[in-house]
Order: C-alpha cells, then sequence, then structure tokens
C-alpha cells in the first residue's frame, strides 16, 4: 500500500491485515515500503502525494510489481485522471470515504481477478496464497482450470 497519510496507512494496514492479508507499506510512490521484500500481488495507492502525483507514482512501483493489479485510491472524483490511470493500468479508481467493506472487497476482487487472469494463474494463486493468513486450497475445478491454463498435470 501507498499512502502518505500515516494515519489512514496505518489504519488501512490494520483493516487489511485484520481480513487475512499481508500488508507492506510505504509513504510515497518511490516503491521502497516497509519491509517486504517480494512482489506483491496488489498495490492499494493514493494519486496524489508530495512529489508524486498517481501517474508518476505507477510507472515508479511498476518495476517493483510488474504483474501487481494496482488500485488507486483517491480523494479526487477526477473522471479525466480515472481515465488515465486506467489506461496505464490500473485496475480501479476507488474514491477515499467509500465504507471499509468497499476497499476489503475492491482488494479482494483485485486479487481474484489476477488469480484468474492467464499467463499469471498459477503464480498469482500460489502467491495470493501466501499472502493470506489462512491457507487457500483449490477447489478441484480450480486446480483443472490451472493445469488446463500452466499445461502442466496437477492433482485434483
Amino acid at each position: 500500500m501507498v499512502e502518505d497519510d500515516a494515519l489512514l496507512r496505518g489504519s488501512l494496514r490494520e483493516l487489511l491485515e485484520e481480513e487475512g492479508f499481508l500488508v507492506d507499506t510505504a509513504g510515497d510512490g518511490s516503491g521502497r515500503g516497509s519491509g517486504g521484500r517480494r512482489e506483491p500481488d496488489a498495490v492499494l495507492m493514493d494519486l496524489r502525494m508530495p512529489g508524486f502525483d498517481g501517474a508518476e507514482a505507477m510507472l515508479e512501483v511498476k518495476p517493483h510489481a510488474p504483474s501487481a493489479e494496482i488500485i488507486v485510491f483517491s480523494t479526487y472524483n477526477d473522471p479525466a485522471s480515472k481515465k488515465l490511470l486506467e489506461d496505464q493500468g490500473a485496475f480501479r479508481y476507488l474514491v477515499k470515504g467509500v465504507s471499509t467493506e468497499a476497499i476489503v472487497e475492491a482488494v479482494t476482487q483485485d486479487l481474484d481477478h489476477k488469480r484468474r487472469s492467464g499467463a499469471d494463474a498459477g503464480r498469482a494463486l500460489v502467491n495470493w496464497s501466501a499472502a493470506r493468513k489462512t491457507p487457500f486450497s483449490p477447489t478441484s475445478a480450480e486446480t483443472l482450470a490451472l493445469s488446463l491454463v500452466s499445461g502442466e498435470s496437477c492433482s485434483a
């Protein structure tokens, strides 16, 4: 998560950790987090931070997390910024003030989208499961789908 407001960053981290996610945080878009050393599956990032706007921050974050789905979180409900960021690959644009349930739902849908996407399906499932405090056990249908995507045999 990339958020310059320390209080909000801490609150969001606590919320997401209570939902079972492992969360790394950064106070700016430089890609330097609070200790995570593996590529994140999802990035929740503020649109406007001192020294970075959303487009610049996305350019800074992407090299550190090239396959991560990015959720932009902003005080500004700006359709032009939303369109620009979506064109640059943002998965979702949330306006600050949304419910905590909407934030958790966005992150969950983000990870589900990544988990289901073609080329990264197997890797995303492993990372998504590792990012949860409670292990994920794929159903036999999900195991079959992963074997079809990867071209490898999986036992259900």
